[in-house]
Order: structure tokens, then C-alpha cells, then sequence
């Protein structure tokens, strides 16, 4: 008797702890197997041309495609790099620019100062001519 006492009173305790059990959430569906073979596809495109327009072609064919967002997104990045890569260019191109010149001065300083070192060597020499 104390033995199905026991059984019963188990049986209440864990029937009712699993009422303090959190209720399940559904997990948004994960998208198909096609739409990540696409997208990996799509990814694989990208990065073998660096276009964008790739991306852009993606985004005229699935507007409310589940990847959508993460195109934006890499569309967006890849403009910017594209922009950096620009800046770049033109930034080392002034750099070289700016390397010739100071080049040039130097060379033209060195100049001046030979010139100069020969009129100190002229008037020294004038002043010891007698007169």
C-alpha cells in the first residue's frame, strides 16, 4: 500500500513540475535547401568577380527572398570597399606624386647649396686680391 502511496505521489510531483515547464516557441522556418545553395552560389559569384552587380541581379530576381537582408548588407560592403579601394589609388598616387617633388626640391636645395658654397669661395677670394 505504501508502495502505490509512493508511486502516486511521483507520479503528482512530476506531472506538475512539468507544468512549470516555459512553453516551446516555434523556430522560424529554416530556409530551404535551395535558398542556401543559392545563396552559396550567389556568395561564390561575388567573391570570383567582386561585381556587385551580381548582387544587384540577385535582389532583381528575389525581392522578398530570405537572404535579402544579407545581400543589402553585402552590397552595401561592397560599394565601400570599392570606395576605399578608390581612395586608395588615388591616395598612393599622390604619395608618389609627393615623393617625386620632395625629390626635386632636394636635388635643387643641393644645388643652392653648391652654388652657394662656390660665391662664398668667389668673395673670399675677392677679398684676398689686393686692390
Amino acid at each position: 500500500m505504501t508502495r502505490w502511496l509512493l508511486l502516486l505521489l511521483l507520479t503528482a510531483l512530476l506531472s506538475g513540475c512539468t507544468l512549470l515547464l516555459p512553453e516551446q516557441k516555434e523556430l522560424p522556418p529554416q530556409a530551404p535547401v535551395t535558398d542556401r545553395q543559392d545563396f552559396n552560389e550567389l556568395l561564390d559569384a561575388f567573391l570570383a568577380t567582386g561585381d556587385p552587380a551580381v548582387l544587384d541581379q540577385y535582389l532583381a530576381d528575389y525581392p522578398h527572398g530570405v537572404h535579402r537582408d544579407r545581400v543589402q548588407s553585402l552590397i552595401a560592403f561592397a560599394r565601400q570597399l570599392q570606395q576605399c579601394r578608390n581612395e586608395n589609388v588615388h591616395l598612393v598616387a599622390s604619395a608618389r606624386s609627393g615623393r617625386k617633388t620632395i625629390a626635386e626640391l632636394e636635388e635643387k636645395n643641393r644645388l643652392l647649396s653648391e652654388t652657394i658654397e662656390q660665391l662664398k669661395s668667389l668673395l673670399i677670394q675677392l677679398e684676398q686680391r689686393p686692390q
